[in-house]
């Protein structure tokens, strides 16, 4: 096996690459532009290719410096890719992992410097449930997306979005997404009842996502003194209100609206394959 010190290969692709890339979080540059080694040519196959037939790395690159990478591949035409590594026989295209002390660091990094994104995967599939990407602890699979579109993960959903209370500069309040039964739609409003009866008409943009042969429930909260409220009638899109007892109040009442998606068929519950959550599990 030859070690080509600060090797640098400016290729359209590399054909078959079995290397460890560890990455830090602040990219180091490429190598030299100029190499000790270098070669140009005009050919449509690599102008480098090396075959290792005895179980090891047809190309190992080592670097022992801070700012130098083991590989560098670099691409100046557009459309192209620096590094590519493809596996015909059921393996990885492409390995990265990282050791030693912990960070910064990661198995594999990745950076944009424009709008594109910094990593993007892709299955050559559609709708058809293909996983597009998995992350896994020593448990199991703890995330998954498909290409439905469909995340699901083993813990909780997170979000803190733009913070207006409870804040500092140093820390953020996270919120937890709800956990529902089955997949649903939702809207809030308020209206008014004018002499006990009120007729509200389903926001046209949310009465669009929603499938209103399914049903909908509209949870009633009255702002003032009145016998009761209940929903008399439910439309495909309207929804009547009106006091109990033949009250003829006048009163402004908040509504929350809970629908099935359009388009959406799900089980309620249902129980799918993998490992045991950590914590919070039924025995």
């Amino acid at each position: 096996m030859h070690h080509y010190r600060g090797l640098v290969f400016s290729a359209l692709s590399i054909g078959l690459l079995s290397a460890s890339i560890v990455a830090r979080t602040t990219l180091p540059a490429a190598s030299s532009a100029h190499p000790n080694i270098a070669k140009r040519c005009n050919l449509g196959v690599p102008c480098i290719a090396y075959t290792n037939a005895g179980g090891g790395d047809a190309i190992d690159g080592t670097s022992t410096t801070r700012s130098g990478n083991g590989v560098s591949g670099v691409s100046t035409s557009f459309g192209s890719t620096g590094v590519i590594g493809h596996n015909s026989a059921g393996g990885w295209g492409l390995y990265g992992a990282t050791s030693g002390p912990a960070g910064p660091g990661a198995g594999v990094e990745a950076f944009s410097s424009n709008t594109d994104p910094a990593l993007r995967a892709s299955v050559d599939t559609a709708s058809t449930g293909a996983s597009v990407m998995e992350l896994y602890n020593v448990d199991g699979r703890i995330l998954s997306f498909d290409d439905y579109g469909d995340l699901g993960i083993s813990g909780f959903l997170y979000t803190d979005g733009p913070c207006r209370t409870g804040c500092s500069r140093t820390r953020r309040v996270k919120n937890y997404a709800p956990r529902e039964p089955v997949p649903t739609s939702e809207d809030v409003g308020e209206a008014q009842l004018v002499d006990g009866r009120a007729s509200v008409t389903l926001e046209p943009a949310f009465a669009n996502v929603i499938d209103r042969t399914a049903g909908y429930v509209v949870l009633i909260t009255p702002e003032g003194n009145n016998r009761g409220l209940y929903v008399a009638n439910r439309g495909a899109t309207t929804f009547e209100v009106r006091e109990a007892e033949g009250g003829r109040s006048t009163i402004a009442f908040a509504y929350r609206i809970v629908a099935h998606p359009y388009g959406t068929q799900a089980s309620r519950l249902p129980f799918v394959d993998g490992p045991q959550a950590s914590r919070g599990v039924r025995r």
